[in-house]
């Protein structure tokens, strides 16, 4: 498998970082997913990390691995199903090429000292029946005007799996995947 910074992302070589805020040998868990498919994971843990640093805030995003291209799309929604469907569209768009799919979002999650806010990034591989989750704790500092992040990732389990072949070729499921969308969203 071609390295990362020689993967391509809708048909351009996508950069990897110097420095990742993210590696391998950082995570709190042990990451059970082939190769490929942990690199397109910290690739877009760590484009959540840069887009949370912009202080715009981080818009839904899916990273698509299909051979050594990543196709990426944003699913930017008023509401958390449209967001959902609009990713389940995307993955299943090019279902018949893709072997692996991440679906990364601004999330949180409960700790004992209340809500802990958390870049989660949901992924899944073709043919399998469930998903993995996988979640980068943050924490945003305003006086400083920075962001820390915790050390390493926490698994959060397996999720759905949003590839589903039978629909993948399905025109029909497309159509509603992007009923309410905008148009300018659905390009």
């Amino acid at each position: 498998m071609a390295e990362l910074d020689n993967m391509e992302q809708g048909g351009q070589a996508l950069e990897a970082h110097t420095e990742p805020m993210l590696s391998a040998d950082s995570e709190m868990v042990e990451i059970d997913l082939p190769e490929d498919v942990q690199k397109v994971l910290f690739f877009a843990l760590d484009e959540a990390c840069d887009e949370l640093e912009t202080g715009e805030g981080l818009s839904p995003f899916t990273l698509v691995l299909a051979g050594d291209d990543v196709f990426q799309d944003e699913h930017a929604a008023d509401e958390v199903e449209e967001s959902y469907a609009s990713a389940r569209a995307s993955v299943n768009i090019i279902a018949h090429i893709a072997s692996a799919y991440v679906f990364c979002y601004d999330g949180y999650i409960e700790t004992d000292e209340g809500a802990a806010d958390m870049i989660i990034a949901e992924g899944g591989l073709r043919g399998d029946p469930g998903g993995f989750a996988y979640g980068l704790v943050y924490r945003i500092d305003d006086e400083q005007g920075i962001i820390e992040y915790d050390e390493g990732l926490i698994s959060l389990g397996e999720t759905e799996n949003l590839f589903d072949a039978e629909q993948a070729a399905d025109e029909a499921f497309i159509e509603e995947a992007y009923a309410g969308l905008d148009d300018e969203d659905k390009e």
